[in-house]
């Protein structure tokens, strides 16, 4: 003991107080208070150590812990911990865990090198090789590999639950509930990702993924993704917004804004508003309040129209029209024209061209073309063109 006034040292071997006072070394080997402060206590354990500047630290038992300039914090026990310029920091147990650069009120529960770094008022519970890096007020539950960081703590606020090498960055009030590689990043504030596996939100606001495998959001503020795999949500800026996948795989929405793809393979929207494809494989369609219900191959190109089911059906350049179900019917017009307020109801291979005010009713490989206000119920091979 060296001008240690009010010290105390209890039993054990080459233990060390230097220059402290109202301190204690209470048991263990070779460990040591080196420090001008006061009220530092290490109670047992080999070659901990306590240095630098700062009162009242504790470190109750372990190998080799340090803390160094770190005033009211505390390692309970473990391995090679370290505290370091940490106000009021504490690691309970485990192996090479840190808390470093100015991260006041943080804590590590347990586990094997987990990192706390420029982050205050943060937690990670346990596990290993976790870290939050200049993101305040986040939490890291459990898991390994897990990552919440950012610059000048833009990842505040932000939470992994568990799971393996997921990871939230430069993103604010972001959450991922557990799962392997998801990811936040990149301006997602307000965003989640419950589960899953490769799951991914990049730059887009209060977006959601509940689970699956490869689903991504990019650039789409309030949008929502369900479940699946290999969906994607995407634009060139945040102005595709308020769009839904809810389950499938390999749906896409790219721009756009508030559009649905209920289920399905492979179903494709491209720049649609307020439409939606409820389920199928393979169906498509862009332009504004259009819906394909259900059915395979099913296309739309124009607005306000509608396919209910089918297979191969489509819908171009003629809007307010209407496919209920059948195999390759077509409604079509000269590019440019106007709506056109036509349907056909059923049936196979029928087709509507350039007509107003027109129907089809059902039956095979019926034809109209250039005709207003006209009508063909049923038969096959029935043909009207110009009226006639």
């Amino acid at each position: 003991m060296t001008s240690a006034s009010r010290s105390f040292l209890g039993a054990g071997i080459s233990n060390i107080i230097s220059s402290a006072t109202y301190s204690a070394v209470v048991a263990g080997a070779s460990n040591r208070i080196d420090t001008a402060s006061q009220n530092i206590f290490i109670g047992a354990g080999d070659a901990n150590i306590i240095n630098g500047t700062g009162n009242a630290r504790f470190i109750g038992a372990g190998i080799s812990n340090r803390i160094t300039d770190s005033q009211y914090s505390a390692i309970v026990a473990g391995s090679t911990n370290t505290i370091t310029s940490s106000l009021q920091a504490i690691i309970g147990a485990g192996l090479t865990n840190i808390i470093q650069t100015s991260s006041t009120n943080s804590a590590i529960g347990t586990g094997t090198l987990n990192t706390i770094t420029a982050s205050s008022h943060v937690l990670i519970g346990c596990g290993v090789s976790n870290l939050i890096e200049n993101s305040g007020r986040s939490l890291i539950g459990a898991g390994e590999g897990n990552i919440i960081n950012g610059t000048s703590d833009i990842s505040r606020s932000s939470m992994i639950g568990v799971g393996l090498t997921n990871r939230i960055t430069s993103t604010t009030r972001a959450f991922i509930g557990a799962g392997l590689t998801n990811i936040i990043h990149t301006s997602s504030t307000n965003s989640a990702v419950v589960a899953g596996t490769l799951n991914g939100i990049t730059s887009s606001t209060t977006s959601f993924i509940g689970a699956g495998t490869d689903n991504d959001i990019l650039n789409a503020n309030g949008a929502f993704m369900g479940s699946g795999t290999l969906n994607i949500i995407n634009a060139t800026s945040a102005a595709s917004r308020f769009h839904a996948i809810v389950s499938g795989s390999s749906n896409r929405i790219t721009e756009g804004s508030s559009s649905f793809i209920g289920a399905g393979t492979l179903n494709v929207m491209t720049s649609p508003t307020s439409s939606a494809i409820v389920a199928g494989n393979n169906n498509s369609l862009s332009g504004a309040t259009n819906f394909i219900g259900a059915g395979i191959n099913n296309y739309i190109s124009t607005s306000w129209a509608a396919i209910v089911s089918g297979n191969g059906n489509y819908i171009t350049s003629r809007g307010r029209s209407f496919i209920g179900a059948g195999i390759n019917n077509n409604i079509s017009a000269v590019t440019g024209s106007s709506t056109g307020d036509v349907a056909i109801v059923a049936g196979g291979s029928n087709t509507i061209f350039h007509c107003l005010s027109s129907f089809i009713g059902s039956g095979n490989s019926n034809i109209m073309q250039f005709s207003d206000l006209a009508g063909i119920v049923s038969g096959t091979g029935n043909d009207i063109y110009d009226g006639k």
